[in-house]
């Protein structure tokens, strides 16, 4: 089975030798934040498998993940949400 572009990014960003995770914006899927969306910086989260857990300990499922951005350039992006 073949990993998900979302996961390939994070564990990029995670283990890469030389990869600053806070070049990285990751925005998600949040219900009850303006407009349903949340966003943070690769360094705020920590990945684990099939979810990243935030710095206030929320836990966030690799599909509500919307959009990841590095530098500014787009490297994933949802169509279907």
């Amino acid at each position: 089975m073949r990993k998900g572009r979302v996961r390939e990014i994070l564990e990029m960003m995670t283990w890469k030798p030389g990869e600053d995770p806070s070049e990285y914006v990751i925005t998600f899927i949040s219900r009850g934040a303006p407009g349903d969306l949340e966003v943070i910086r690769g360094n705020e989260a920590e990945f684990r498998g099939d979810r990243i857990i935030l710095s206030d300990g929320r836990v966030i499922p690799l599909h509500r993940i919307v959009e990841i951005r590095r530098k500014g350039v787009p490297l994933y992006r949802k169509t279907d949400w």
